[in-house]
């Protein structure tokens, strides 16, 4: 499903946190991500810790559907419960919430697996590194944390060394073990970004901020969480996490588009496929699509037609909409989509390809695989452009 691909782009960069030593370690919890005993329980044991320290990877179960109120202590209508239905549904569709599980689980168990490491002797975190996960990095808690994993841990020897089943935290001295779980929470959700409203700035949480940060609040997450925060730890590991973060993006960015492809007539198929495939093309793609660059390429799309060039991270957007706010697009669209709906009553009206894309636009329609190539080949096969419905007389 293409818009659950991008979910995936974003391991290769916690992947090279540690150089993808933990990642070769836990690798068995990526095969177990949803894998369940006969009691209904998750049957690995280091995602069933992970989920009862810190909650990760359990959006699934616990994100339920009911009336209620809104952050604001508003009673909620039918109307916003249809719609928060609908984007359950289409997160699940479109592959986005078992996507953001995997890494969220994943992603949990390398970094406690990277504790584990350090309390074998590896190498320790940063002072800016454990301040970010909360650690003061003049205490002694690391040593707290690493002397409770080597005596309460439950472990086996792997080909790539010793290999965490389980913590067993609740066993370990409080203190230590509220310090554990406060960095497992931390750092799994600095590499892996979730929706929170709690991490939003201030001015993101009125009406106007709202409105203002529609659909990116990804992108302001990952202002703090990534880019600044890579500015701020300047090391090898950070390094190492942007460069194949990008390379991840890339990647996805080739999928995506390989299927994008698939739908498409084979006279258009060998342009569309040279255009988005080239060089330039990738690297940018992979540039703007990773997490690190956050605001960076919306802020360049915004400002590059100001001084007459085109935006040069558009075409890799995976959301339909454009720099404008989510909701002046969709009106924009709905304006366009009137002739979609009033020209066909027109004896000489023709329905366009253009009357198409106003309306996918202004109904959400998803672009999920299957649905997106139907419709792909509907519109191929209606002219261009539709005469205007409301003419001027001559």
């Amino acid at each position: 499903v293409q818009t659950g691909i991008q979910n995936f782009a974003e391991i290769s960069g916690a992947i090279a946190e540690d150089f993808g030593v933990s990642a070769f370690q836990q690798f068995p919890a990526l095969l177990e991500t949803f894998k369940r005993a006969k009691d209904g329980q998750l049957s690995n044991e280091t995602i069933r810790e992970l989920a009862i320290l810190t909650g990760a990877g359990e959006e699934m179960s616990v994100r339920r559907i009911r009336s209620g109120y809104t952050d604001e202590g508003h009673r909620t209508t039918k109307v916003e419960e249809l719609i928060s239905k609908g984007g359950r549904l289409a997160g699940m569709v479109s592959g986005i919430t078992p996507g953001q599980t995997m890494l969220e689980r994943f992603v949990g168990v390398m970094v406690m697996q990277r504790w584990m490491n350090i309390a074998n002797g590896g190498k320790r975190p940063g002072k800016a590194r454990l301040a970010a996960m909360g650690i003061n990095p003049e205490s002694d808690m690391v040593n707290r944390i690493s002397a409770e994993m080597v005596k309460h841990s439950k472990t086996e020897t792997g080909g790539f060394g010793e290999r965490l089943i389980r913590a067993n935290v609740e066993s370990w001295d409080a203190d230590a073990a509220a310090a554990f779980r406060n960095a497992v929470q931390n750092e799994t959700f600095r590499l892996v970004l979730r929706n929170n409203p709690a991490s939003y700035a201030k001015w993101m949480t009125n009406e106007t901020g709202k409105v203002v940060a529609q659909l990116r609040t990804f992108s302001f997450q990952s202002w703090t969480a990534k880019t600044l925060y890579a500015v701020k730890v300047r090391d090898a590991a950070t390094a190492s996490s942007l460069v194949l973060s990008s390379v991840g993006a890339a990647a996805a960015y080739v999928l995506r588009t390989g299927i994008d492809s698939i739908d498409k007539p084979a006279s258009e198929r060998d342009k569309f496929l040279r255009q988005r495939l080239s060089i330039e093309a990738i690297a940018k793609a992979g540039f703007s699509r990773a997490a690190y660059s956050s605001l960076l390429p919306m802020a360049v799309d915004t400002v590059a037609p100001v001084f007459g060039y085109d935006e040069p991270f558009s075409y890799a957007r995976t959301s339909n909409i454009g720099n404008n706010v989510p909701t002046l697009d969709w009106l924009q669209n709905a304006w366009r989509a009137k002739s979609a709906v009033f020209g066909p009553m027109q004896s000489d009206y023709d329905f366009s390809q253009e009357d198409v894309k106003a309306l996918r636009a202004a109904l959400f329609i998803p672009r999920v695989m299957g649905v997106n190539g139907a419709l792909n080949r509907f519109q191929q096969s209606l002219p261009k452009t539709s005469k205007k419905l409301f003419r001027s007389n001559p």
